[in-house]
């Protein structure tokens, strides 16, 4: 959507040269490829994977070594030699296995939930940097009307046209709009700084006042082209569903017997014995309560997936309220806007003297009030719509 109200109000203001500048799209896809955030989330949910693919080994193997001595001494030594290892019934059922694959893909779910919303966060700064690059431009034409103003009561009060009371008018006039160009330009630096920040510490070169017509997170990487925060959000939340079923799953296994299984060697000086050990160890006492607790966990899983969604549905609704209303103010405030009068007709009017010197100061700062609340409001609505694009 392309900003209507550009058409009436927009030829006091000079547009910024866009030649040199990035656009939006750049911008955004520069900021996820070079975020220091985004490489540190994505090692975190890399170590996340790791650590979950570690646990699919066996227990370390057992070896022992004994020599005795015998007695009386003509009897000789023993040797012992054996080694061993367990096999659980998780294991060897690629339960574990299961297990490790489900909290993978949660970690990997997770993840593209936090793209998502870093993408989010960082289109929405871009669009404030519009606004401010919008806001800075209006000020700079006020700053330049204010100049020529100033100069000119300067000039009519040496022919002997104006008093000096006209004069610190528009002195005051002068410097209230320098500060206002001043704080604007602060703002927009600031902005872009974070900005700067966001994009790895590279600098980036954005000056467009366009607003995008459309938000699509393809640009922000090709994988979440077709994704959307309420489809990360479903998967997320049906991947730690199936994760915590493994859990249960992983808890009645622990529940059953442990099978050791190795080599053994005794070896005397007459006599040596070597075979194959069998082992089973019964969880008589541990393990007990684990399957309960893994049921009671996977009940607490499947109602914080029901609340996520539910905020989330809410959450959708509220955008699409607050888009609908904020057009609504945007669209009342444009209406506004057109219909005050003219600047350069007011202009006419003090030049040609028929409303004074303060009546101009009064006419032309309301102009810009609204001018700004305008401005304001795009820059909320531009927000809120790139919210509900990214949400749906």
């Amino acid at each position: 959507m392309k900003t209507r109200y550009l058409s009436f109000a927009f030829f006091l203001i000079p547009f910024m040269g866009n030649a040199q500048s990035q656009s939006f799209e750049d911008v955004l896809r520069s900021i996820m490829a070079n975020s220091t955030m985004m490489h540190a989330e994505s090692a975190y949910t890399a170590a996340e994977i790791a650590g979950h693919n570690s646990e699919l080994t066996l227990e370390n193997p057992e070896v022992s070594f004994n020599y005795l001595w015998g007695a009386p001494t003509d009897v000789g030594s023993r040797k012992d030699v054996s080694v061993s290892q367990k096999l659980n019934a998780a294991f060897i059922l690629g339960v574990k296995k299961k297990v490790a694959r489900a909290k993978e893909n949660v970690s990997l779910g997770e993840f593209d939930v936090r793209r998502l919303s870093y993408a989010l966060e960082a289109t929405q700064v871009l669009l404030k940097v519009v606004y401010l690059n919008r806001l800075v431009e209006l000020n700079g034409t006020r700053l330049t009307n204010s100049r020529e103003l100033y100069d000119k009561y300067v000039k009519m009060l040496v022919a002997g046209e104006t008093n000096k009371i006209d004069v610190g008018k528009a002195k005051l006039e002068l410097v209230n709009v320098e500060t206002d160009y001043q704080t604007s330009l602060l703002d927009r630096q600031m902005m872009c700084h974070k900005l700067k920040a966001m994009n790895g510490g590279k600098d980036v070169k954005f000056t467009s006042t366009d607003y995008p017509s459309s938000f699509s997170l393809s640009v922000a990487g090709n994988d979440l082209g077709n994704m959307n925060v309420r489809s990360a959000v479903s998967n997320l939340a049906d991947q730690k569903v199936v994760a915590a079923k493994r859990e249960i799953s992983l808890a009645k296994a622990s529940n059953a017997p442990e099978l050791s299984v190795g080599y053994m060697a005794e070896l005397t000086r007459e006599e040596k014995f070597r075979g194959v050990t069998l082992g089973l160890s019964v969880p008589l006492w541990r393990n007990s309560r684990n399957v309960r607790m893994a049921r009671a966990h996977e009940m607490a899983v499947r109602e914080q997936v029901e609340d996520d969604r539910l905020k989330l549905d809410m959450k959708i609704e509220e955008l699409r309220l607050k888009v609908s209303r904020l057009r609504t103010i945007y669209d009342g405030q444009q209406k506004a806007l057109s219909s005050v009068q003219n600047l350069s007709l007011l202009r006419k009017a003090l030049d040609a003297g028929e409303i004074s010197l303060l009546d101009y100061i009064i006419e032309q700062n309301q102009y810009y009030e609204l001018y700004e609340r305008l401005l304001s409001v795009e820059c909320d609505y531009y927000c809120a719509l790139a919210e509900l694009q990214y949400a749906e």
